[in-house]
């Protein structure tokens, strides 16, 4: 799907975020080994790139879509996700990882799709060309790098 420019960078995070949840879903099935392998790959991502994500969004979007459902299940789908990630990227939890790491990327990749199919499509109706923009901007130049 076309992305408005200033939102098109956040469906490149979510395109690399499902081929991240495949793998975590997969490293989920194939047992301890292969998850902790799939945890390296996952703090990687969490520390470069999806942590700066979430930020960027809740930045943006609680002014946009203030008191809607939308923003409140963004938010707790975010705060889930944090909930879930950074005991394992911490190295808190050493037992029974590949059920945790297959979760987390189940929870990822419903996140990412409804996030695609729900929510950007919401951004794109009610933000306006000013909004746009700045977020456009913003975008090209993330203080987190990401």
């Amino acid at each position: 799907m076309k992305r408005h420019a200033a939102l098109a960078h956040l469906s490149d995070d979510h395109h690399r975020a499902l081929r991240l949840a495949r793998d975590l879903e997969e490293a989920g099935r194939d047992g301890e080994s292969a998850a902790r392998r799939a945890i390296a790959k996952l703090e990687e991502a969490w520390r470069i790139e999806l942590r700066g994500h979430f930020a960027w969004e809740e930045r943006w979007f609680e002014r946009l879509l203030a008191d809607t459902p939308e923003l409140a299940q963004l938010l707790a789908e975010h705060w889930s996700l944090k909930q879930h990630v950074e005991p394992l990227v911490n190295g808190a939890a050493a037992t029974e990882l590949a059920p945790r790491v297959g979760h987390i990327g189940s929870l990822l990749r419903a996140h990412v799709r409804w996030e695609e199919r729900v929510l950007l499509p919401l951004v794109e109706r009610v933000a306006d060309e000013a909004d746009l923009s700045q977020m456009k901007e913003s975008a090209d130049h993330p203080p987190s790098g990401f």
